[in-house]
């Protein structure tokens, strides 16, 4: 990895090398940089969620019947109970259905007009289980471009805390956006 200063622009770059030179990326550090003006501004925020969320039993059954999961823990009244967390859980992957609070990412002028899931990690501190009332507090991590074969593209990491009624925190859910910077109009010759 190497960190320059593009001359073009006056921004920092990091290149990473990978084996073949096609697979080359730049991330651009958001350093002196008209992005960096217009976007700093919202890291560091705080979104809160407008409603608490009820997980029901029947949420978790929808979920699990929608993605194909069939284990005991989440579906099977029964076999839950008798189980190490004596009822019904969700499964992990449920917490990605949560949305980041107040919609965060439409309040970021470049993801205004949307953009594009560019992923999703989740770090599990309890199980979610039917009754909890989930609040949704979201923080924008981070906001960086990154040059790559297909032109620039700019990111945004959102983290969110999912808490329970009982002021627990349950999950911590970072939630990465993509989109294009928008198009400057040519000017006529």
């Amino acid at each position: 990895m190497d960190l320059a200063l593009d001359g073009r622009n006056g921004r920092a770059v990091i290149e990473t090398r990978r084996t073949h030179p096609a697979d080359r990326a730049r991330s651009v550090l958001l350093i002196g940089s008209q992005m960096d003006q217009e976007h700093t501004k919202f890291v560091g925020r705080t979104y809160q969620g407008r409603e608490p969320i009820l997980v029901t039993a029947e949420r978790i059954a929808s979920f699990c019947a929608a993605v194909g999961e069939t284990n005991p823990l989440y579906v099977d009244e029964a076999a839950a109970a008798r189980g190490p967390y004596g009822g019904i859980i969700a499964p992990p992957a449920f917490v990605a259905g949560f949305r980041y609070g107040d919609e965060v990412f439409e309040r970021i002028p470049v993801f205004s007009r949307g953009g594009l899931m560019a992923g999703i990690d989740f770090e599990l501190e309890q199980p979610l289980r039917p009754g909890d009332s989930i609040r949704v507090s979201s923080v924008v991590k981070e906001i960086y471009e990154k040059t790559g074969r297909t032109g620039t593209m700019v990111f945004a990491v959102v983290r969110s805390t999912l808490m329970n009624q009982k002021g627990e925190v349950v999950a911590r859910i970072d939630h990465r956006m993509m989109n294009r910077p928008g198009r400057e109009k040519a000017k006529p010759q």
